[in-house]
């Protein structure tokens, strides 16, 4: 059941699940991951960290327990600690866009402007306007400062975009009396 409310996104019943399923198997690997993972996916980092800490013991080369536990230290203001798991995320999974965009914000954080760059241009399939900003941000503190402007300026476009769907996007999910035949 734990699974099935995970990938509902029901994370907090999940957890329940994968706790309950721990309790009669507290050594299983598997079931630790699936905790690990809800309590992450639940941002809940501060429980989270322990189990994945632990898990990366087991499994050093994991791309998705690296990229876990990096994202979680990012999310725990511990950017410099971020960076170590999520370049062996990146290292072992390249074409991870998740990954490579956290290792990017991470390198922003610790002003690594120039590390950062390549990430956060990577990420930008994800099509997060937030990246382009970040990216604008290292682009500007790298001294490029016509690439910075250049991606400011596709990052108010993509907002602006953003701006103008939301009331239609909201329309779309109003709840209306039906119609009088």
């Amino acid at each position: 059941m734990a699974e099935a409310y995970r990938i509902q996104g029901k994370y907090g019943r999940a957890i329940q699940e994968w706790q309950k399923a721990l309790e009669l198997a507290p050594q299983d690997r598997r079931l630790k991951k699936g905790l690990a993972r809800a309590l992450w996916l639940n941002r809940n980092y501060e429980k989270a960290r322990p189990l994945l800490e632990e898990l990366i013991k087991l499994e050093p080369e994991s791309a998705g327990l690296n990229y876990q536990l990096g994202d979680t230290s990012l999310h725990l203001e511990t950017a410099q600690q971020a960076i170590h798991y999520l370049e062996t995320a990146v290292k072992n999974a390249p074409e991870d866009m998740t990954a490579h965009a956290s290792l990017g914000r991470a390198y922003v954080r610790v002003d690594r402007f120039e590390d950062a760059i390549p990430h956060l241009k990577a990420a930008l399939s994800l099509d997060e306007s937030s990246l382009y900003y970040q990216l604008a941000q290292a682009y500007q503190k790298a001294g490029q400062a016509t690439l910075a402007q250049q991606t400011m300026q596709k990052f108010e476009e993509i907002s602006r975009t953003l701006r103008e769907k939301r009331p239609k996007l909201l329309e779309d999910d109003l709840i209306t009396p039906p119609l009088d035949p």
